[in-house]
């Protein structure tokens, strides 16, 4: 399970998050009132990749928080 939330991660950061990113920046150039909205949803996507991020240290056995660290 934690091996497709990582691919689903990488494929979001790779190929959806920059697709997302050039539409609502060409948006934001044409109307500059989104600019709330816009980085409210950019905030929650973020920490939405976080949440991922900490199911996928939650649900591999072998893997601690204890571990990431330096």
């Amino acid at each position: 399970m934690s091996l497709v939330l990582f691919v689903v991660l990488v494929v979001h950061l790779a190929v959806v998050s920059p697709l997302l990113g050039r539409r609502t920046y060409a948006a934001l150039q044409a109307d500059r009132s989104r600019y709330t909205r816009t980085f409210l949803a950019w905030i929650a996507e973020l920490w939405g990749m976080a949440a991922v991020a900490l199911l996928i240290v939650g649900l591999s056995p072998d893997l601690d928080l204890v571990d990431l660290g330096p």
